[in-house]
């Protein structure tokens, strides 16, 4: 287990975000699977300077571990 730290804090905090399609439709597959990911790795590091560790999809929904800084409002 390491932590992170910055000026103020030592933390090591992981957030588990499930999200899913509307009604669950099936849609994540193929072309748009790669992008979904692909998006979600450069939005998470670059706008809110968390980090993903893992990102898994199934054809309805999506799941991302990621570790976020205390500032980071997650609502």
């Amino acid at each position: 287990m390491s932590y992170r730290t910055n000026r103020h804090s030592c933390y090591d905090l992981e957030y588990h975000l499930v999200v899913v399609t509307k009604y669950r439709h099936p849609v994540i597959d193929g072309a748009f699977k790669d992008r979904l990911t692909e998006l979600t790795y450069r939005i998470f590091e670059e706008n809110f300077q968390c980090y993903v560790n893992e990102v898994n999809t199934d054809k309805d929904h999506i799941h991302i571990l990621f570790e976020a800084p205390p500032q980071v409002a997650l609502s």
